[in-house]
């Protein structure tokens, strides 16, 4: 969570313009990203060159404090263990907040979460493993 510890970090800024009601629009997008370290470290760094910032939990039940005290913009769940279930996450983070988009990562070894999810509230159910798409300017022929 250190890089949103600063006071000063757009999710603060975000925060306190969400809890005040009269704040101006980030620069940048804040996303929860609930998942796996290394899949959470491959997102962020997939999404390194744009306007997100990005704060990676991989314990449900320590995410549902950082949604909390943040306010985001979006948040990201995948195949994140933990003390709290995933289900339980989204229900949750869905009763705090019914406009947030909650996106679900599902792999093959857990389907059963898609439709969970979509029950849940789920603005989305996305194919894990998540595959950042290349721009062409990037990729060689």
């Amino acid at each position: 969570m250190s890089e949103w510890g600063s006071v000063s970090s757009q999710l603060h800024e975000r925060r306190r313009a969400c809890m005040s009601a009269r704040g101006r629009a980030p620069e940048r997008i804040a996303v929860l990203v609930v998942e796996d370290v290394l899949v959470g470290e491959d997102l962020v760094s997939a999404m390194r060159d744009q306007p997100v910032e990005m704060v990676v939990c991989s314990d449900p039940a320590r995410a549902l404090l950082v949604l909390g005290r943040s306010c985001p913009d979006a948040v990201v769940v995948g195949a994140a263990e933990g003390r709290l279930p995933v289900a339980d996450f989204i229900q949750i983070a869905r009763a705090d907040d019914p406009d947030v988009p909650i996106v679900v990562g599902v792999g093959p070894t857990n389907r059963e979460l898609a439709g969970i999810a979509t029950d849940l509230g789920a603005s989305m159910v996305v194919p894990r493993p998540y595959r950042p798409r290349r721009s062409s300017a990037s990729s060689k022929p």
